[in-house]
Order: structure tokens, then C-alpha cells, then sequence
């Protein structure tokens, strides 16, 4: 009978290997290390230090080869040599073989951990700059390109939301003073800017453009934002990007609402505390020129993730009670505005809820029918009748799972824009505190409730400022 290949050796060892995992796994081992025994295969060198080790006999793979395993990446191969005694050609942390000889002859590689692996195997790859390959789970990997690296000496943290990014890839920004993708940046003889805009060589007309560079958390306690929209925005804009502390708690972004020269700001989450942060954005667009749209406002975000179907029904209780006294607060340019209309019947089932058939009932009556209600989750904000209320609690049903927590607000779109920041600040905290009110009152208390009663409920500091503005 012709001795057989390395192939057919290696092809005969796979299905040896592929019969372990039947039934009688226990039968075939036991037949195979009698017949190894046998031939005195136990007296090799080796042989004994791996059984007491775990290892098994695996398989013959002729007369002159067989093979041990503990597991997929611990292998010792035996092969007899001209002397008739049998020489370790593969054995963990050893090998007696040139790496190139074991790979072509056996498809084992051994990997820079110095454990034994199949050459296909996805347990390993071959890292940047190495020669050898690495276990996968020791090695990192580049989020752009996908390569993978041995160490971290090669990669940056934390770039434009990427976790590990090769170094090859970042590079130094001189107008933001941060490290930035490179594909994502203008090259200035030999600098590198985030913005075109702010490059030496660009030519300012005074068209705004569009950035986000906002850092920080949501704070724990309840929070505020604020969007600002103004007309002949673009030195607001370079401003704000040139001022690291503008520039990491406000966003420019395009509203279809403005004319082609304006930009709406967008704030970061800002505790109570922090109202000083909406007194400087509003300074800073006075000195550089930019005007408030007449024809849009200023909008406030509070938080609402705290809050419950109940809570939210006695805030628009509150609202449709006090709203005759609100509107007194604000210029004529927003009384009988599309963009914050006075909340209508279609809110009335709010201010009876008293049962969860009474949510549904409310809910579907706000959004026209049941399946507008239940479906609102699944399509744009734009596609919303009931956001261009002084009150929008449009979000409060458009997120509605846990991790959406956090982007559940109430908008008021009541305040007109100007440069009058004593006043916003002071609208700032009334809607604030009619939140905080609702949150910690009945519907029925909040429905015989005015704007008096809230600025009696907020916390001393704050009480001789509510009242100046409501009095």
C-alpha cells in the first residue's frame, strides 16, 4: 500500500478530530492510546510530561506520526526520524522546526503568546509592524481603517467619537487646539484647520456655517437649554468657534426658519445655576453685529425624564390656566404667532386624566387619532401637528424607551428674541420652576394655580426675580 500524502495525512488527522465530538468520544480515545501503548509510543520523551499535563492522544497519522491535544491551541506533533526515534517537530513553548517548515507541512503557526494555532485560525492576526502574529484578544484595533496594532503606542483615545484611531490618521488643529481626523480637516501650508472658515486664507463675507464642538454631560439634577435664532449670524459664528468657552457649550445649526445669512444656536444641558453661560452668548451676538429674527424666538428645554404621565398632565393644567398671564410677559410679535399658538381643545383631555384609559384617550386626542398616538415614536419630529404650541411636549412622546431618557424635555417657544438677557433669564426660570411646580403638585392643585403660586414655590434666591418679572 503507497504511503500517503502530507495532505492526505493532515486531511486524515481532520477527520480523526471530527469524530472526537460524537457520542463515543471516550471509546475512541481509549482504542487509540491501547494501540499507541502498544507500540511504545508512552516511552518518547515527552509523552508522559504531556499526559500528566491533560494532554491526549489524538490520532496516528501513519506509521511514523501522531499527534496530542489539550485544546485548539495546545498541540504537540511526534514525528520518527532516520533513527527510528521519534523527534518533537511541534510541543508548547518549544519548537524544534523553523516556523516556515511547521506552516507549510502542518498549517500550524506559532503565535507571539508561543501557543500553536491553525493558520486560518480567528483566534490570532497579524498585527501592524509585527512579523508574527498575536492572539486577537491581545492586541487593538484601529475604529477607522480596521488594522490592528500590538500596543497603544501607534493609536489616540477618544477622536470625533472613536474609541482607538491610528495615529496616522489625527492631526493638530490650529483653530479648535485639539486632535482632529485628518480626512476631516483643511491642510494650510503645512497646518491643519477643523474649520475651512478659520484658515489664514479664506475670505470672510460674513455668511454663518455650521459647527459642534459642544462638550460635557447631562447634568444629574434638572436641566435647561436654550436655541437662540438670529439673522446675519456669521461673525457670531467665527466668535464662537474662536472662544474655547463658547465654543464647547454652543452648536451653529441651519434652521429652515431663517433667512439664508442667520443660524440658530444651540446651548449644551446647563444646571439653574448656570444661567450666566445664556447672558454671554446673547452679549456676544450684540457686539458681533448679529440681529434676532423677528419672525422666530427663543426657545427653552427642560428636562423631562423624570417626569410621569400624571406629572406631565397637571404641568398643561398649570399651562392652560396661567397662559392668558404668560402672554402679558411677552412682546406682540408672538401673540397669535404659528409658532406658539395657545394651547387649544386639543389639550382638554390633559386636564382629566385620571385613569390609564384617560392617557390614551388624552394622548390620542392631542395627536388627532390612535394610530398618529402610538406610531409617534417612529417618524421625524417634523411630522408633528402639536410642536408649534407656546408649550411643545412633542418629545415626551417621540422617546419613549429608557435609554431615550434623557432627550425627553418640555420646549416653551414663547420668549421673543433680543438682546434683553435679564429678561430671558427671568422667563428662563419661570418655566423652570412651572416644571418643578407640576412635579410636585396635584392636577387639581395646579388647576386653580397662577403664576404667583410658582414663583412662591422656588427656592428663596430665586423668588425676588420671579416676582419682578410677574408683578
Amino acid at each position: 500500500m503507497p504511503k500517503p500524502t502530507k495532505q492526505q495525512m493532515i486531511d486524515a488527522l481532520l477527520i480523526e478530530e471530527r469524530d472526537l465530538i460524537t457520542d463515543n468520544i471516550s471509546q475512541k480515545n481509549k482504542a487509540l492510546e491501547d494501540m499507541l501503548e502498544s507500540n511504545n509510543l508512552t516511552e518518547v520523551p515527552h509523552v508522559m510530561e504531556l499526559k500528566a499535563d491533560g494532554y491526549v492522544f489524538v490520532s496516528t497519522i501513519d506509521d511514523e506520526t501522531f499527534l496530542m491535544k489539550k485544546s485548539e491551541t495546545d498541540i504537540a506533533l511526534f514525528d520518527k526520524n532516520s533513527n527510528g526515534k521519534y523527534d518533537v517537530i511541534c510541543f508548547p513553548n518549544k519548537l524544534k522546526d523553523s516556523p516556515s517548515t511547521l506552516k507549510e507541512t502542518f498549517g500550524v503557526i506559532r503565535a507571539g503568546d508561543n501557543k500553536y494555532y491553525e493558520e486560518n485560525s480567528p483566534l490570532i492576526v497579524k498585527p501592524k509592524h509585527c512579523r508574527i502574529h498575536y492572539p486577537i484578544d491581545q492586541c487593538y484595533q484601529c475604529e477607522l481603517t480596521r488594522n490592528y496594532f500590538i500596543t497603544k503606542d501607534h493609536l489616540v483615545e477618544n477622536i470625533e467619537g472613536l474609541g482607538l484611531v491610528d495615529k496616522n490618521f489625527v492631526v493638530y488643529t490650529e483653530d479648535t487646539g485639539e486632535y482632529k481626523l485628518k480626512t476631516n480637516c483643511y491642510n494650510y501650508r503645512g497646518n491643519y484647520y477643523r474649520y475651512r472658515q478659520l484658515a489664514p486664507d479664506y475670505v470672510h463675507h460674513g455668511e454663518p456655517f455650521w459647527f459642534d464642538e459642544t462638550k460635557g454631560e447631562t447634568p444629574k439634577d434638572r436641566a435647561f437649554g436654550v436655541e437662540l435664532e438670529y439673522a446675519n449670524a456669521g461673525n457670531l459664528c467665527f466668535e464662537v468657534l474662536k472662544e474655547k468657552d463658547l465654543r464647547e457649550k454652543w452648536s451653529s445649526v441651519r434652521d429652515g426658519s431663517l433667512p439664508p445669512n442667520g443660524s440658530e444656536f444651540v446651548s449644551v444641558p446647563f444646571t439653574i445655576d448656570k444661567l450666566d453661560e445664556v447672558t454671554k452668548m446673547i452679549e456676544a451676538a450684540r457686539r458681533t453685529g448679529a440681529e434676532p429674527a423677528k419672525s422666530c424666538g427663543y426657545h427653552v428645554h427642560i428636562s423631562g425624564g423624570d417626569l410621569n404621565y400624571m406629572d406631565l398632565s397637571s404641568l398643561l393644567t398649570l399651562c392652560m390656566g396661567t397662559q392668558h398671564e404668560i402672554f402679558n410677559l411677552v412682546t406682540d410679535s408672538r401673540i397669535n404667532n404659528d409658532y406658539c399658538k395657545l394651547l387649544d381643545s386639543r389639550f382638554i383631555g390633559f386636564t382629566k386624566v385620571k385613569t390609564k384609559k384617560d392617557r390614551r384617550s388624552a394622548g390620542c386626542h392631542l395627536y388627532g387619532d390612535e394610530r398618529q398616538y402610538l406610531d409617534r415614536h417612529n417618524r421625524s419630529k417634523y411630522q408633528s401637528s402639536v410642536r408649534h404650541y407656546w408649550i411643545n411636549i412633542d418629545r415626551m412622546f417621540r422617546f419613549r424607551t429608557r435609554k431615550d431618557r434623557q432627550k425627553k424635555t418640555i420646549e416653551f417657544r414663547l420668549r421673543q428674541a433680543d438682546f434683553d438677557y435679564e429678561q430671558f433669564n427671568q422667563m428662563i426660570l419661570l418655566f423652570y420652576y412651572m416644571v418643578e411646580y407640576a412635579k410636585n403638585h396635584s392636577q387639581k392643585t395646579c388647576s386653580r394655580s397662577r403664576l404667583i403660586d410658582v414663583a412662591n414655590y422656588a427656592p428663596y434666591r430665586h423668588r425676588k426675580t420671579l416676582k419682578q418679572l410677574i408683578k
